[in-house]
Parts: structure tokens; sequence; C-alpha cells
């Protein structure tokens, strides 16, 4: 059984490529021709062809599929990063000139106990709470105007250390503290999609073959991630 299937193979293989040896496959296999039979390899070597412009071509789209998943992959983990972050002060910042590091922190900040990054360090200051301003509107950035006894969430938005990145997308749109669950969505949301289309791919290779299915899918992914880049 074994032997004829590997005799069908190596007629197929001869029939498609046009092997100028084909006419003479029985003089070529030989006295060991049982053992070379039941060898795939010696028929992908000698007839098929192990290194040819097919191979490297089909490598190169095989590649560039591949490439597109890996560079989706990165782009959400630079896209999505999360840098240090903190409340804004109004009682002690402008809206348009602000920086990550201030000396006014200690009193106004509470110091950092958590993060929610799994391998990220602790940030000095706590990225979710500030203290109560005693007095918002007319109050001077002093210890006395603060409330170290009273945190409230960030309501007056976020302050981000941009020394990695100027800007990503959690920083455009807030995603942290009580937002982080749509950061997270990004990630599940990309994970499904690879899913789905590992699922729809296997369906259309069956239909259409896998030539077609790989430039679809080349086709589809290479404008998304120029969009994004």
């Amino acid at each position: 059984m074994r032997k004829n299937i590997a005799k069908t193979t190596y007629q197929n293989c001869c029939s498609l490529t046009h092997a100028s040896n084909c006419d003479d496959a029985d003089d070529a296999m030989g006295a060991d021709e049982e053992d070379q039979l039941r060898d795939i390899d010696y028929i992908l070597e000698n007839f098929v062809g192990n290194n040819g412009p097919w191979q490297r071509r089909f490598l190169l789209l095989v590649l560039t599929v591949f490439g597109a998943t890996y560079l989706l992959i990165f782009l959400h983990l630079f896209a999505a990063y999360v840098p240090d972050h903190r409340c804004r002060v109004p009682a002690c910042e402008a809206a348009n000139r602000t920086s990550y590091q201030e000396t006014w922190l200690n009193f106004t900040i509470p110091e950092g106990n958590e993060t929610d990054q799994l391998v990220q360090e602790v940030a000095p200051w706590d990225q979710c709470r500030h203290f109560r301003a005693v007095d918002p509107d007319g109050g001077s950035c002093e210890a006395s105007n603060f409330d170290s006894d009273n945190a409230t969430t960030c309501e007056s938005g976020f302050v981000f250390d941009d020394s990695v990145f100027p800007e990503t997308l959690s920083t455009k749109l807030d995603l942290v503290c009580d937002r982080k669950y749509l950061r997270r969505m990004l990630g599940t949301l990309m994970m499904l999609g690879l899913l789905l289309g590992s699922v729809l791919g296997g369906w259309l290779s069956d239909k259409i073959g896998r030539k077609k299915t790989l430039l679809i899918a080349v086709l589809v992914m290479g404008p998304s991630i120029l969009v994004h880049l």
C-alpha cells in the first residue's frame, strides 16, 4: 500500500514538473526501487526539487502573511503601550502646561502601591487617585490646601510620562484606571480575529485553494497595517 502511494506520488511529480528522466524512471530507480519509493525525500530532491524558483516564491508569499500577522501583534503592543501616569491636579498645574514629575506631588498624590501591568514596576505615585483640594477654585498649591485623608479619582484627566513615547492610543484616549478594560478589549478582539481567520482560512483553502487564500490574506492585511503605521 505504502509502495503504491509513493509510486503514484512519483508519477504525479514527474507529470507536473516535466522532469527529463521521467521516461526512464524504471531504469533510474535501479535495483533498490522499493527502498527509494518508500523515501518521499528521494522524490522531492530528485524530481520536484528542494530549492527551486517555485519554492522560493511560495516561501516569500508565506513569509509575507506571517510577517503581517506578527506586525499586527507588535503594533498592538506599541500602540496600546501604557506609560507611567498620574492624576492632573488643577490647583497646581495649568491645563496646557504640565509635567509628569513635579515637586508638589508628595502632598497632592498618594504613593503608588499597585500597577495594572504584569511586568511593570510600581509607579512612585498612585496612578488613579489624588488628594482632594480643600479649596479647588481659589486655593494655592500648598500642602495645607490638600486633605491627605480624602483621595478622589482623576476627574480632571491624566498626565502621562512621555519620555518613552510622545503619544500612544492609551494616552490619547485615556485607556487607564476605570477605562483600562477598553484597552484590554483591543487585545481580545485582535486574538479573536486571528482565531476566526484561522478557521475561515482553512475552510476557504479547501474551496478555492491555498494560493488564492494566501493572496486574499495579503490583500486584506496589507492595507490594514499601512493604515495603522
